[in-house]
């Protein structure tokens, strides 16, 4: 019996995460539920011992105060340096543990998240951010249609901007320009990897080849991307593995590619010396003899 007891406590903790006695808030530093919101203690993260727990509530201030608050409290929600590079990450990532948020509370942080900014246009960066946040939340938590009609609604606000990504920072029109042109090519991929999971071939093909079309567009001396090689190795992959399943190439084919990217991936780790990416990247090989 008591080990049923610690199966149903360890899915709550994931899902619907059971209220904690043990330890008071790290943030509010109160030990029962929050008195303005009512939440109770939970922990969703991977934090364990005496600050452990927290308020959903208290991580959305919290979050607040280092993404949101300090762009909002500058002229204009202009440029301010007390933003973090990362803007999603005080959202999704506990800074304690630095291990993401799980669960149904991360529905409600990417919603609170999209919400703290709706006072600012739609294609800054802040809240382009904060949209694709929700639209990437929607899919952890198995919304695929909601996921892909965000997603969508996110490259329409690009197609739409004359001026490109207004930034936080001081910039200029090409900073911008350069900002939203990367923006529209990672959320082609996100995009693209909801259609391949949820079996939409043609869509993700579709899609994938958009961003490798429009990377190849791309002129250089013009603009400086930072189009990394994984990045263009998830492109590749997404659109050679549609075409197998979709009968455009032989599936036989498909799998002797897949073969060289694992040997290669395998080759750049025993370079890197990582021990533990080496482990995996051989299963990899492995997995494809």
């Amino acid at each position: 019996m008591a080990k049923g007891k610690k199966k149903l406590k360890k899915k709550c903790s994931r899902s619907t995460p059971a209220p904690l006695t043990c330890a008071p808030c790290w943030i509010c530093l109160e030990d029962g539920p929050d008195e303005a919101e009512g939440d109770p203690l939970v922990r969703v993260c991977a934090c364990r011992g005496e600050a452990a727990g927290y308020h959903i509530s208290c991580i959305i201030r919290y979050a607040r105060s280092k993404t949101v608050d300090p762009i909002l409290s500058s002229p204009a929600g202009g440029p301010n340096q007390k933003v973090p590079g990362r803007l999603d990450t005080p959202w999704k990532q506990c800074p304690n543990c630095h291990q993401p948020y799980v669960g149904d509370c991360t529905l409600r942080l990417g919603r609170a998240f999209v919400d703290s900014t709706s006072d600012l246009p739609d294609n800054h960066l802040l809240r382009f951010k904060a949209r694709s946040f929700w639209a990437s939340t929607l899919w952890v938590n198995s919304d695929a249609t909601g996921s892909i009609k965000e997603f969508k609604r996110l490259l329409d606000v690009l197609d739409r901007s004359d001026e490109g990504m207004l930034l936080y920072v001081p910039s200029t029109r090409q900073d911008q320009i350069e900002a939203a042109l990367h923006q529209q090519i990672v959320v082609l991929l996100d995009l693209a990897l909801v259609y391949e999971k949820t079996y939409k071939y043609a869509n993700c093909l579709e899609v994938a080849q958009r961003a490798l079309d429009r990377i190849a567009a791309t002129n250089p001396s013009e603009l400086n991307l930072p189009f990394d090689d994984a990045l263009m190795k998830k492109l590749n992959r997404l659109a050679k593995k549609c075409q197998a399943e979709l009968g455009l190439i032989p599936k036989g084919e498909i799998g002797e590619i897949q073969l060289q990217w694992a040997r290669k991936d395998l080759e750049e780790s025993i370079e890197s010396g990582n021990e533990t990416d080496i482990y995996h990247k051989k299963l990899q090989v492995i997995f494809h003899l």
